[in-house]
């Protein structure tokens, strides 16, 4: 028993607060039990020995449990840093301009940010999740850029339902207002109508 609780107390210190320290307290009444307990049954000792290893035990586990919390934690923070990092790369790789209308880059560049960002956490690179949510950025990016016209409406038309069908899921993902949602969708209906009939592109290729 002795050398269980020496063993024990190998590194401890008797820090401010040291007696709601659970070792400590364990000691403690391991110590008072064996001085008010004991007579003449030697067998008491392998009862208390037992107990105190099994607190040990308890306490080892318990320890474990906290370290493996610490780590996952870490890991996650790190994780979370790059999916971030990536996302905000990959945003800022295709260029969104001030030729890009307001509602759309604002769209992307925060909320669909947001919902690239869960993707990558959840899903990761390779899932179907991610890459049809790039996909749908691109997509929304490519139909109201500025260099599209009335030469581009079939293609226009071929995008858009698989388009509004992704961007409405990711939106609900990430919990967007309904109302401005609403307002996002209606918002953009317009404009692709009106650059379905444009004569000409705004801007060259």
């Amino acid at each position: 028993l002795l050398n269980e609780m020496t063993t024990a107390a190998l590194g401890w210190v008797a820090e401010d607060g040291y007696q709601n320290d659970s070792l400590y307290q364990c000691v403690c009444a391991t110590v008072e039990r064996v001085s008010n307990d004991f007579y003449d049954d030697t067998g008491l000792f392998s009862d208390v020995l037992a107990d105190f290893i099994s607190f040990v035990e308890n306490e080892k586990k318990r320890a474990s449990l906290r370290e493996k919390r610490v780590v996952d934690a870490e890991a996650g923070r790190d994780q979370s840093e790059s999916a971030r990092s990536y996302v905000s790369a990959l945003i800022k790789s295709r260029a969104i301009d001030d030729t890009v209308p307001a509602f759309v880059s604002k769209m992307v560049e925060s909320s669909w940010n947001n919902m690239l960002f869960l993707t990558y956490l959840k899903k990761g690179l390779e899932s179907a999740e991610w890459q049809s949510a790039v996909v749908a950025m691109d997509d929304l990016l490519w139909t109201v850029a500025p260099q599209r016209s009335m030469s581009d409406r079939t293609e226009i038309m071929r995008r858009i339902p698989s388009l509004l069908k992704t961007l409405r899921q990711g939106l609900n993902i990430i919990n967007y207002d309904g109302y401005a949602a609403g307002e996002f969708f209606a918002h953009l209906e317009h404009l692709h109508m009106e650059v379905m009939q444009r004569s000409v592109p705004l801007k060259a290729e």
